[in-house]
C-alpha cells in the first residue's frame, strides 16, 4: 500500500510549472507461494529425507515442492507422481529450500521525492527538467526469506524532456 502526493505550482507570468511528488510505501509484503489449482504443493523433510508434518520446526531440514509434471526427451508430458518423488533419479526436479524460503517479508515504510520544472515555450513547446529520487533515499532492508539485504527505491536520476504540440 502506498500514498503519492503531488504538489503543482503554476507561475503563469513566468510560464513555469513546478511539480513535487512524494511517495510513501506504507506496507510492502511479499511471500513465495507454491500452489497449483488451489492446493499447496509444499511439504517438509527431515535430515534423512523423510516427510514430516511441520509441527516441530526443529525437525524440518527443508521445504520441498514437487513439480506438477515433467517432459521426457520425446516431448511427452507426464504427471509427477509419488513414485517419481520416491525415485532418487527424480530428486533434481524437486525444489528443496531452506525453511525460511516461504517466510513473509515485510518492510518498514520508505519514502521517495521527485521534482520537475517545466518551462512553457509559446503554445507549441515545453521543456522540462526532472530529478527522480533527488534525496537519494535508498534504504537497505533485510529479506528473511532469502537471507539477503537489498536497497529499495530507484537510484537518483536526472533528465530533460521536450514536448512539442502540433
Amino acid at each position: 500500500m502506498n500514498t503519492n502526493v503531488r504538489l503543482v505550482t503554476h507561475l503563469p507570468k513566468l510560464r513555469l510549472i513546478f511539480t513535487l511528488t512524494g511517495q510513501c510505501v506504507w506496507i510492502d509484503k511479499t511471500q513465495r507461494l507454491a500452489e497449483y489449482q488451489g492446493k499447496s504443493l509444499l511439504y517438509y523433510r527431515d535430515q534423512d529425507k523423510n516427510i514430516v508434518d511441520g509441527s516441530n520446526p526443529d525437525a524440518i531440514a527443508a521445504i520441498c515442492v514437487n513439480p506438477v509434471a515433467y517432459m521426457d526427451l520425446e516431448g511427452r508430458i507426464h504427471p509427477f507422481t509419488e513414485a517419481e518423488r520416491l525415485n532418487p533419479d527424480f530428486d533434481r526436479y524437486i525444489r528443496t529450500s531452506r525453511p525460511e524460503y516461504f517466510t513473509t517479508d515485510s518492510q518498514d515504510p520508505y519514502f521517495m521525492l521527485n521534482m520537475r520544472l517545466t518551462k512553457e515555450i509559446g503554445r507549441i513547446a515545453s521543456l522540462s527538467f526532472y530529478a527522480n529520487n533527488f534525496t537519494n533515499s535508498r534504504p537497505r532492508r533485510f529479506f528473511r526469506s532469502g537471507a539477503y539485504y537489498q536497497r529499495l527505491n530507484t537510484e537518483m536520476s536526472f533528465g530533460a524532456e521536450l514536448q512539442l504540440k502540433f
